[in-house]
């Protein structure tokens, strides 16, 4: 009701979070937003098996826009996500972005 964050309930839980592409676009980049500097891993997922593919590039929580080594485009069978290995309850998610272009 006043805004805050997601945070682990805890020490040795991670966060993470997931997000369908939109249809002719691509993602390029994302950032999150937080109180802490936990590592943040971004992935690729695929629906017809049980892969997870993570990206070369990791970021950290409140860190800078991370550009992927290989940006993912769109299709019927793929999401993404991103997982933040927080370390402490009191590490705190704000909120983040995913870039995306036009293919």
């Amino acid at each position: 009701d006043n805004g805050y964050a997601i945070q682990a309930g805890d020490n040795n839980q991670e966060l993470y979070c997931y997000k369908d592409i939109p249809p002719g676009w691509k993602i390029t980049a994302f950032k999150t937003f937080g109180n802490a500097s936990d590592t943040v891993t971004f992935y690729a997922y695929d629906i017809t098996d049980n892969t997870a593919n993570a990206d070369g590039n990791t970021g950290t929580l409140n860190g800078s826009e991370i550009g992927l080594a290989t940006p993912i485009e769109s299709s019927a069978t793929n999401y993404v996500g991103i997982k933040i290995n927080t370390n402490s309850t009191g590490d705190h998610l704000y909120g983040g972005y995913f870039k995306i272009e036009k293919i």
